[in-house]
């Protein structure tokens, strides 16, 4: 009795030498299949093959976003770090040197008196001035890079701070301000976004609109946490704004993308601009996790 072997080709040895049609491993092809049958089989094996590398391309894409998504809130997390940290110094230590610098300078005019010259008197006090507006200025930047009062009390209690320095430094631009939310209702990670586009589409409207009416309103709507701001300004084409105003708009975007919701940009030539940042509730806590 012969014994069967299986070849690379598809036949076995027979009795007597003879080959003879053998079997075939999954990948292969019988040879006396007709060109419809091959076909047929070849495009059966393509429709799986193809199915599953959509399905890898599509699980990649979705990784590649997700990774993307944690990188870029882990940038913001470590720009807020060092943003807290530089004001932080700004106070502690320039912030603190200029007070005593004015303390110092006080107590020279004063020491000084009525034998030091008129001319000399003037000088002193217009650097005792220069040295008020320089504090302030430091002080500014330090609250612009990182508000206290946004990690003490929270994002309800810094909006409506915002909103009256913002009155106190422009007094031709009225403040209008709705806030329809509690504290609570926020999540603690989305409050600093909330307050970074608040300050950067306002910022814009300082710069650019030329408007004398902003209305600012931070509420929560059935599901959603919703952020607008508001201006009664000049507006402007979208398609043609210039790259540092298309910096903010891009900034404003990303912090939202980022953060689970979407910021849409309504404005045309003439007719104001709106601001407006949703965030669904479903949303912020998936994109927290």
């Amino acid at each position: 009795m012969a014994a069967r072997v299986e070849g690379t080709g598809g036949t076995t040895a027979g009795p007597g030498g003879f080959e003879s049609p053998g079997t075939y491993g999954p990948d292969e092809v019988s040879p006396n299949l007709s060109n419809c049958e091959f076909q047929e089989t070849d495009a059966d094996l393509d429709v799986p093959i193809h199915d599953r590398r959509v399905a890898i391309h599509d699980r990649r894409t979705d990784h590649e976003a997700i990774t993307n998504a944690h990188l870029q809130a882990e940038l913001q997390a470590c720009q807020e770090r060092e943003k807290a940290r530089i004001a932080a110094d700004l106070h502690d230590s320039i912030g603190s040197s200029l007070s005593a610098i004015k303390v110092g300078l006080e107590y020279a005019i004063k020491r000084a008196g009525v034998e030091t010259p008129r001319s000399d008197a003037i000088a002193f006090k217009k650097l005792l001035s220069q040295l008020q507006a320089t504090i302030r200025e430091v002080h500014r930047i330090a609250i612009g890079l990182r508000p206290p009062i946004l990690d003490d009390l929270g994002i309800v209690a810094t909006v409506e701070w915002f909103c009256r320095e913002l009155e106190g430094s422009y007094q031709n631009v009225g403040v209008l301000k709705r806030i329809g939310v509690r504290e609570s209702e926020i999540p603690d990670f989305l409050k600093t976004t909330i307050f970074r586009i608040l300050q950067e589409g306002v910022n814009n409207t300082l710069k650019h609109s030329g408007a004398d009416l902003i209305y600012i309103t931070l509420s929560k709507e059935a599901d959603e946490i919703q952020l607008s701001i508001m201006d009664n300004g000049q507006g402007f084409d979208i398609s043609k704004v210039q790259s540092s105003y298309q910096f903010g708009i891009v900034s404003m975007r990303q912090r939202a993308k980022y953060s689970g919701g979407t910021l849409v940009i309504t404005t045309a030539p003439g007719a104001g601009t709106q601001v407006f940042a949703t965030w669904p509730s479903t949303t912020t806590a998936q994109a927290r996790r």
